[in-house]
């Protein structure tokens, strides 16, 4: 495969590649939904852009319609950094609005010295499952 400059095509492709149905707003993001998930409680979004002066940063972030109570910051997280001892991946960042907690997961890859799109599918794909994962272990583990 042919190392490239990314582009919208190729996040086009890895969208085709997998059969998901994306959503794009005038400023280039594009959005990924999965309906409910009974094993992970709740919904899943994905929000891919590409930016950087020189267009050369994939930004993925994984969003899930979970909330958590603001009483519960200490407990979770301690269980992200357990799953965190446990996994690479994926990043993770907890925010708070609406006396609420929301947990976020993050990819941020730098493509400036190119990309194919076999690269570019694996790292998207990974940090989808790896978001999963850890919303799937955040459900097991009733936070």
């Amino acid at each position: 495969m042919e190392v490239k400059p990314i582009t919208q095509e190729m996040l086009l492709k890895f969208f085709a590649d997998g059969n998901y149905h994306y959503s794009v707003n005038p400023s280039g993001l594009y959005a990924i939904h999965f309906s409910y998930t009974e094993s992970i409680d709740c919904e899943t979004h994905y929000t891919f852009l590409i930016e950087g002066k020189a267009n050369d940063l994939v930004s993925v972030r994984g969003h899930s319609d979970h909330r958590y109570k603001t009483e519960k910051l200490a407990p979770l997280l301690i269980s992200l950094n357990e799953y965190k001892n446990q996994y690479r991946w994926p990043k993770m960042t907890v925010s708070e609005s609406n006396n609420r907690l929301y947990v976020t997961t993050e990819l941020d890859l730098d493509v400036e010295a190119g990309i194919h799109q076999e690269l570019l599918n694996g790292f998207l794909s990974l940090h989808m499952s790896s978001s999963h994962d850890l919303w799937k272990w955040l459900a097991e583990h009733e936070i």
